[in-house]
């Protein structure tokens, strides 16, 4: 199966299946299943909040590729600053007791994956990184 490294998406909400295909298949044969959950759930995430509150206007930009035994996830927008690891967590069974809606996914962002984030001149850059297990590696044919 061939894989693209690259993957445009339009900042629209309805986009988001695209992304999270491509995110599943990019890392299918590298991650558990488990792990591109989180992986999905964290990408998607981070494009909502551009395309919502940064007011992306252009499309966003992912790309992936293994260095040793880690597997990057980037994505890059040219929204308005925004750093979600910069931003308080929240007590997740509070909010839920409370019946709030909002902030599950920036605690995914926060607590269950290793991310980096980097502004530069030309927008917000996040760095999503995964271990790759090689015990939980699935090879393809």
């Amino acid at each position: 199966m061939s894989r693209r490294a690259e993957f445009f998406l339009r900042p629209d909400f309805s986009a988001l299946a695209e992304l999270r295909f491509w995110v599943r298949e990019s890392a299918n044969g590298f991650l558990s299943d488990a792990q591109a959950l989180v992986l999905v759930q964290a990408m998607d995430e981070a494009a909502s909040n551009s395309i919502e509150h940064g007011r992306a206007s252009a499309h966003l930009h992912f790309f992936f590729r293994r260095a040793g035994s880690f597997l990057f996830f980037v994505m890059k927008d040219e929204s308005v600053p925004f750093n979600p690891l910069q931003l308080p967590g929240s007590d997740l069974r509070a909010r839920y007791a409370a019946g709030r809606d909002g902030g599950y996914g920036l605690h995914v962002l926060q607590n269950m994956i290793r991310v980096k984030y980097r502004r530069s001149s030309s927008g917000n850059c996040l760095f999503f990184m995964e271990n790759i297990d090689a015990s939980q590696m699935v090879h393809d044919s």
